[in-house]
């Protein structure tokens, strides 16, 4: 199937929105690995929350955009893995730095809820549209 240039601008959008995120996040992780050494992180972290806030938002309005684009299969695909990269992300972030619930790797957390609602939301329809 040919991307056309609707999917291909969710994609993009999708994309730019994860960057928001890694960066947000990579901001306050980086400042945790530092020890809180680095001034301009902590000077600005209303900054960084706010990517966090705003690529959280984003990527989910663009990621449902994409997803209306695509076809069943490529929607439980999809769903999958919106449904599994939470758990996944967590078992990385817990090995990584433990269960500190303080620490930075609390702020991965404000996303999985949202993320994996829309993954189940997502497998709902892909089984709703096999029943018909």
């Amino acid at each position: 199937m040919q991307t056309t240039r609707i999917e291909a601008s969710w994609k993009t959008l999708a994309l730019c929105a994860l960057g928001l995120l890694m960066v947000g996040i990579g901001a306050f992780l980086a400042d945790y690995a530092a020890k809180g050494g680095i001034d301009f992180i902590d000077e600005h972290s209303g900054l960084f929350l706010l990517a966090i806030l705003i690529g959280m938002l984003i990527s989910l309005v663009s990621i449902v955009g994409w997803a209306k684009r695509l076809d069943r299969h490529d929607r439980g695909k999809m769903g999958a893995i919106l449904c599994l990269a939470p758990g996944g992300v967590c078992i990385v972030g817990s090995l990584i730095g433990g269960t500190n619930v303080h620490g930075p790797f609390i702020l991965i957390f404000l996303p999985m809820f949202p993320i994996s609602v829309l993954g189940l939301a997502l497998l709902i329809l892909v089984a709703v549209s096999a029943r018909e």
